[in-house]
């Protein structure tokens, strides 16, 4: 049997309902957003790639030496010889005004005035025609249209310029050229005309003693 306190009891519950029962709900939603949020900033930190630092630049280094002639390469199949005249050293660079040529005169020489547009430069990197702690030369095939090509060594070598090192392009010798160039002659060629220029003199002694 119930009682007059258990009535007003209950009367007082249903007229003022008990706040607060929706709170555990907001604080589990709340907790899983979290939780949600904190996996993926996780994943985002997980999966992100911090590249290495570059290895230093040295020229025996055939990975770095073969990324500097496609480079230089691929700017001369461009025709843009302004650019590539920009990863010759600065001593190069200095020669070449000296010489009062263009680039694309001196780097294609054998050409003898041929504009002809390089179709494909091929180097030979897998025989290195010399190598130095300061320098590594390998030999470059251009060919041009008709079948016709040069070849010529390009001497890699590290330059430094201000804080920063760099592969640069130090000479781009021409055989033919440095054949016909007198101070490139041999040491036999040179003694031979020693003693040519010896043996004349002596000839022109007698004559005047005669």
């Amino acid at each position: 049997m119930r009682t007059v306190f258990e009535d007003t009891n209950e009367t007082a519950s249903l007229e003022n309902p008990k706040t607060g029962q929706s709170t555990p709900i907001i604080l589990w939603l709340v907790a899983i957003l979290f939780l949600f949020g904190a996996f993926a900033i996780y994943r985002k930190v997980a999966s992100r790639h911090v590249a290495p630092p570059p290895p230093p630049v040295a020229v025996n280094d055939i990975k770095q030496v073969n990324e500097t002639i496609y480079k230089f390469n691929q700017l001369v199949k461009e025709g843009n010889f302004d650019q590539a005249q920009s990863m010759l050293t600065a001593e190069a660079q200095k020669r070449l005004a000296d010489s009062q040529k263009t680039f694309r005169e001196s780097l294609l020489a054998q050409r003898k005035g041929k504009d002809d547009k390089v179709i494909e430069a091929v180097p030979a990197t897998e025989n290195v025609l010399g190598l130095t702690d300061t320098s590594v030369t390998i030999g470059c095939t251009y060919y041009f249209d008709k079948n016709e090509t040069i070849y010529f060594p390009l001497t890699i070598v590290k330059e430094k310029i201000g804080e920063s090192e760099r592969l640069a392009i130090a000479a781009w010798e021409n055989p033919e050229e440095k054949k016909d160039d007198p101070a490139a002659k041999k040491p036999e060629d040179a003694k031979a005309g020693e003693v040519k220029s010896e043996e004349k003199k002596a000839e022109e002694k007698k004559a005047e003693k005669k």
